[in-house]
């Protein structure tokens, strides 16, 4: 890029949290132009932190299995096993996670592991706090800390959009795993959009 004459800066490590996302996500951005002032453009606007509780507690408690007519089409719980629903019962809510869970309802991989592998399964999210990184597993319990705060379930496609900052009518198109996996591997728009404001005051300065 430079041998083609852009100005390329160094690279920010930024996390969504400060951008304007409800999610906890680092990112590596590199900004490169030509004839703007990177002094300018690499000065990413910091925004006040969006919590889980302001994104998503106003929502309805949703359907299990499947959309009911008429409503949100992406706000449905997925159904899960008697046993899961057991151990979420036992996990406190607002941030409680599976150390928790007695004996007989950890699976024997946690037992032998004591917490320190894959400790956010099973965790539920904080009402105050951002939601984790968000993969194209946010709707199983099994796969991070993707359980309501307070409801025995995990979160819902509609919430996890939601912690990604997608607004409500942007559309998604595939069954439910497919529409996770959007979710879960998408640049969060409002991250993108802070960004550019830091690429648009460069062009004008």
């Amino acid at each position: 890029m430079k041998r083609s004459g852009y100005s390329v800066a160094e690279p920010i490590r930024v996390d969504a949290a400060n951008l304007g996302v409800p999610q906890r996500r680092t990112r590596m951005i590199l900004v490169a132009a030509k004839g703007v002032p990177l002094s300018v453009a690499t000065q990413i606007i910091h925004r006040r932190k969006r919590t889980v509780e302001g994104t998503i507690k106003g929502l309805p408690v949703p359907p299990v299995g499947k959309p009911l007519p008429g409503t949100d089409p992406l706000h449905y719980a997925r159904r899960h096993s008697a046993l899961n629903i057991e151990r979420l019962k036992h996990i406190p809510w607002d941030g409680g996670g599976r150390e928790s869970l007695p004996s007989h309802l950890q699976l024997a991989c946690h037992r032998k592991t004591k917490g320190t592998s894959f400790s956010d399964t099973y965790g539920r999210m904080r009402w105050k706090d951002v939601a984790p990184t968000l993969t194209t597993g946010c709707t199983d319990i099994t796969r991070g800390r993707y359980a309501h705060p307070e409801q025995n379930r995990a979160i819902t496609l509609r919430e996890a959009a939601r912690l990604q900052s997608f607004p409500d009518d942007y559309i998604f198109h595939g069954n439910a795993g497919q529409v996770a996996t959007q979710i879960g591997n998408a640049v969060p728009p409002a991250m993108m959009r802070t960004i550019a404001r830091s690429l648009k005051a460069a062009l004008r300065a």
